[in-house]
């Protein structure tokens, strides 16, 4: 939309459908929008900015659970297992990754196969996975990671190990996670279908809760602090 018919009206009725969306989440949409607009007045584009008169509404995501209890997890698991499509059987081993590496949705569904050293139990975490404003043909990973301490050497879990050494007999693809095409998966696609399964259970899922409970994991298991940190790179 041409940032001169961007008015009031347009903006209300896009936040009033994002209502159901991270209220934090939407309050930072504004404001990027809003900057946005200031920039195109300095520049003369327009004259005033309609984003002060929005109210932005939504979920407080600050009241819900962040670590996915080992309960839930089994309850998802044996869910997306019983279902025939093969999408279901990358996304349960994709969130048994997660839960037991801790790694970032990007990182997780950027995996290869060489990315695994299962004689000495070790994983090379340096890649993530661009898909954002792209179709599934662009998807690509790079390895410009979030930080520094993101590329790393982690341990691989000996009952990780055993759950890929079926899985790469199931996927025979270098790629660890894509679709019975070989493109990689989209990660804002198994959210969606993971909330869908979740919801029916009664259950509040998004993927970086995973990160928390591998975290919250280790601190059970009485890891020192210094480890746990290196180990959440």
């Amino acid at each position: 939309m041409q940032v001169t018919r961007i008015d009031y009206k347009a903006l209300q009725m896009y936040f009033s459908e994002r209502s159901t969306e991270g209220l934090e989440q939407n309050k930072c949409i504004k404001k990027s929008i809003s900057r946005v607009l200031n920039y195109c007045i300095r520049l003369g584009y327009i004259k005033d900015n309609p984003t002060k008169l929005v109210i932005v509404k939504g979920v407080d995501r600050s009241k819900e659970k962040t670590v996915l209890s080992e309960k839930d997890a089994e309850v998802l698991l044996k869910d997306m297992q019983e279902r025939k499509e093969y999408k279901y059987k990358v996304y349960s081993m994709a969130i048994k990754t997660a839960l037991r590496t801790g790694l970032r949705v990007s990182e997780v569904m950027a995996l290869h196969k060489d990315d695994f050293d299962f004689e000495n139990y070790l994983i090379f975490v340096g890649h993530k996975l661009v898909f954002k404003g792209l179709t599934k043909d662009q998807f690509y990973r790079t390895s410009e990671m979030k930080s520094k301490k993101s590329k790393a050497i982690e341990p691989l879990p000996l009952v990780l190990k055993e759950e890929l050494l079926v899985w790469f007999k199931v996927n025979e693809n270098e790629k660890v996670f894509c679709d019975e095409d070989g493109y990689y998966i989209n990660p804002t696609s198994l959210l969606n279908d993971v909330k869908k399964i979740a919801k029916k259970y009664g259950i509040y899922f998004n993927f970086h809760m995973l990160r928390h409970t591998y975290a919250t994991t280790l601190v059970k298991n009485k890891v020192d602090v210094k480890t746990a940190q290196e180990l959440m790179r």
